[in-house]
């Protein structure tokens, strides 16, 4: 079972790039339209039993 983060282009975000928008507040405007981060993936599919604790760790040691 893959983890996975998926980011969707939209004119807010792109704006934010453009006009260089720090990383936390890209990150927010990517929340607000329903991004999902590596780790949140991973822990809906540790609810789901699809995955252990042990796939998160590996997946997300180093990020957030």
């Amino acid at each position: 079972m893959a983890v996975y983060e998926f980011l969707t282009m939209n004119d807010d975000l792109a704006e934010a790039i453009t006009r260089g928008a720090s990383l936390s507040e890209i990150k927010r405007a990517a929340l607000q339209d329903g991004w999902q981060t590596l780790r949140d993936h991973a822990l809906e599919k540790i609810q789901m039993g699809t995955i252990g604790l042990e796939e998160l760790s590996r997946v997300t040691w180093r990020l957030e």
